[in-house]
């Protein structure tokens, strides 16, 4: 299992050494390190549950060249997003189903790569925390879930700049991706509503408290009875793996990570913009408390603390770095559960 600890031993070396290199030198270095990451997630095979699953979607999905007529029949009967179908039928086109992982896997990472350097000076540690929250968890495993994030990703780095045009349209690709896409549709109010860090602190510790005294405690069935989410979301409820130990556990540490968060912005900069975001995805979390399938569209704002992972290393506040570090790793050892041993798809042939 020792190559699923590499990417993060490797970025934890580059952040280490962040301030005595060159930032174009260091932009190289993780762009090559992020490059072997796409080629580790393309070339895996069995080492999660969803492989075969999604080999067997790609398999279903025809190549754009067999026509419309074919591949509109075969995205309803899958009940896929179109543009994630569109993508995969393009693929196929020059490439074997197989191939469809690592092209992916490349397109998100590609697209974290581009992001950070444009709105971090120590891209490395944001990869260092991206590769214990979401790497295996979603590019080698939620494979279309974690494009969506990605490119929601993309949305919120235009938002920061104020293209809130531009945020809209890469959120709606986001949801074509992925339907839960669209709650990054309300990103935009929310950061106007959370405007302060007084703001950000009391909503957050309200959030919490409803949460831990069970507020939000049959909200999914609510949705669902009123039409508001897919019925077929109740059939999920049984199967919950999360004990309502790990759930407070999780909120918990999510608020600890916000009030560090907190510590390193002023009101309305540009780093605040990402701690918004951030308290975004902990009401999420809040809100979904015990209920992981819902609770995953929090996933769409935590890129925020990969961004102010590496605010706090700029700032030289070490603790709260250490902090972050510890917290991405913690979640690297909890990932092993949904891992088998690394595999490719080479083997196999």
């Amino acid at each position: 299992m020792w190559i699923y600890i590499a990417p993060f031993g490797v970025f934890l070396c580059l952040a280490g050494i962040a301030g005595v290199v060159r930032r174009r030198d260091m932009l190289v270095l993780v762009g090559f390190t992020t490059a072997l990451c796409a080629l580790m997630a393309g070339l895996r095979a069995d080492t999660d549950n969803d492989w075969a699953t999604y080999l067997d979607i790609f398999e279903s999905i025809p190549s754009a060249v067999a026509g419309p007529n074919a591949f509109f029949n075969s995205i309803a009967d899958l009940y896929l997003e179109p543009a994630f179908a569109l993508l995969v039928a393009l693929i196929k086109v020059p490439f074997s189903d197989r191939v469809v992982f690592g092209v992916i896997a490349s397109l998100s990472l590609w697209i974290y790569y581009s992001g950070f350097k444009r709105v971090t000076r120590f891209p490395a540690i944001a990869f260092l925390v991206y590769v214990g929250d979401g790497f295996y968890l979603r590019e080698f495993t939620q494979l279309r879930f974690g494009l969506a994030v990605a490119i929601g990703f993309a949305s919120l780095v235009v938002l920061m700049y104020g293209q809130q045009w531009k945020h809209r349209g890469l959120a709606l690709l986001a949801a074509s991706v992925h339907y839960t896409g669209f709650v990054l549709l309300i990103a935009q109010g929310w950061v106007r509503f959370v405007s302060t860090r007084r703001r950000v602190f009391w909503v957050a510790t309200i959030l919490l408290a409803m949460s831990l005294l069970g507020a939000f405690d049959g909200l999914v069935n609510t949705l669902a009875a009123n039409g508001f989410a897919p019925l077929r979301l109740l059939s999920y409820l049984d199967n919950e793996q999360d004990s309502a130990a790990v759930s407070q556990a999780i909120l918990l540490g999510h608020y600890v990570l916000l009030l560090v968060s907190l510590r390193m912005a002023k009101d309305r900069d540009t780093d605040f913009f990402w701690v918004s975001l951030y308290a975004l995805s902990f009401a999420l979390v809040c809100i979904f408390s015990g209920f992981d399938l819902m609770r995953r569209v929090s996933f769409f704002f935590s890129p925020a603390l990969y961004v102010l992972a590496s605010v706090g290393l700029s700032q030289r506040r070490y603790l709260s770095v250490c902090l972050f570090v510890v917290y991405a790793a913690t979640l690297l050892a909890a990932r092993f559960t949904i891992l088998q041993p690394y595999g490719t798809w080479l083997a196999l042939n």
